[in-house]
């Protein structure tokens, strides 16, 4: 398994919320949760990214990015907590005939927008 950016004590810390109690699930089930969720993420700023996810990660190699995407998976997080632990994986949005993606909590994106991780080919001062 990869790396796990934010582990369930750091849920825990941030949050308040203590998943394996709250998801029902045993530890490795919410390890896998936990990545199902960085995925999402990571997977987010791949759309943005030119070079899709080998760009990501190169991004996440500096520490001051991987804070980043750790802040926005803390805010994925807490919008799921906010919304009944929907599944990341469940919640989509099919709006304009677009394929069904995962939703990404509106923080979530507006953390990794503001730290210059989503390019949208807006200049922005």
């Amino acid at each position: 398994m990869e790396q796990l950016f934010v582990t369930v004590e750091d849920v825990k810390n941030e949050l308040d919320i203590s998943l394996a109690e709250e998801l029902q699930l045993q530890p490795k089930q919410v390890d896998r949760w936990l990545m199902r969720v960085q995925r999402t993420i990571l997977n987010h700023i791949a759309r943005y990214a030119y070079g899709g996810m080998e760009k990501v990660r190169r991004l996440i190699r500096f520490e001051k990015n991987l804070e980043v995407v750790r802040e926005a998976i803390i805010e994925q997080i807490d919008y799921l907590a906010t919304n009944n632990f929907v599944q990341a994986d469940k919640v989509m949005n099919t709006g304009g005939g677009q394929l069904a993606e995962p939703v990404i909590a509106p923080l979530a994106h507006q953390v990794l927008l503001n730290a210059g991780l989503l390019y949208t080919g807006a200049y922005c001062r």
